[in-house]
Parts: structure tokens; sequence; C-alpha cells
């Protein structure tokens, strides 16, 4: 969580495109093991099964996580809201996952970002929330005015 706050404070512009990132390294890898041991013990479920699996989960998650919240104090709002977007973060990272979708690959981050509305579309979150991997791409070249 350091190296979180470290990375947004020196890149405040980037605070959503780093929270995403962060989120599809630490709940990413555990939606894929979620969604294998499932698999293993239901080898008949499909993802749609598994996905209305994850909706309930990570829905009643949010809504305990919301009523907790009412006991921080003045910091209520902040801790839901907290809540709220770090649910829906598993939620998409396991629904993903039941569509047979690695949850752990950075592309993730870039779907996040287009679900919460912070960019239009992945053709322009996946560049911003991944410089490194952006700039070795076939579409950096081609596209790099458009970005801007």
């Amino acid at each position: 969580m350091r190296a979180l706050l470290a990375r947004v404070l020196d890149h405040p512009g980037f605070a959503p495109e780093l929270l995403a990132l962060t989120a599809v390294e630490t709940l990413g890898p555990r939606a894929g093991v979620w969604a294998r041991r499932l698999r293993e013990i239901y080898p008949l479920a499909d993802g749609d099964g598994l996905a209305r699996l994850a909706t309930r989960r990570f829905v009643r998650q949010a809504a305990v996580g919301g009523a907790g919240a009412a006991f921080a104090g003045a910091f209520a709002p902040v801790v839901e809201l907290a809540v709220v977007l770090w649910s829906q973060a598993n939620l998409v990272l396991h629904v993903a996952a039941a569509y047979d979708r690695d949850p752990a690959h950075p592309e993730r981050a870039a779907e996040l970002l287009v679900l919460a509305q912070v960019h239009p579309v992945t053709v322009v979150a996946l560049p911003r929330a991944l410089p490194d991997l952006y700039s070795r791409s076939r579409w950096s070249a081609s596209h790099r005015g458009d970005f801007a």
C-alpha cells in the first residue's frame, strides 16, 4: 500500500490508472484461483453460472462494507467509496475469470478504467495505464497523436 501511495504522490494525474493497476495486480490472481477452483469442483459450470456467483458475492460484499462504513465517523464517505470501488474491481476481475479471461493481465486495468468511466474506450485507457507496454506496441507509431 505504501508503494501505491508513493506512486500516486509521484504521479497524481495518473491516480485512477495506478489504482486500477494495483487492483489488477492484487485481486487478479485471486480471481483466477477462484475460477479454477470452482471449475474443478463443478466441471459443467459455464461462464454465465460463475459470473452469477461472482455478482451475488460482490454485491453482498459491497452492501456489508457500505453498512460497516457508517462506523468510520467523519471518514465514512471515503471508507464507503473505497469499499464500493474495491468490490467493483473484484467483481469485474472475477467475471473476467469466469469467462476465461486472465484477470491478472494488465489489460483488465484498462477495462476497469472504461467501466468506471475514467476513459471512454480501452484504446485510450491502455496507453495511460501502461505507458511502457504501449510504447513498445504496434499501436504506438500509428496512434500516438490520438492520445494527447
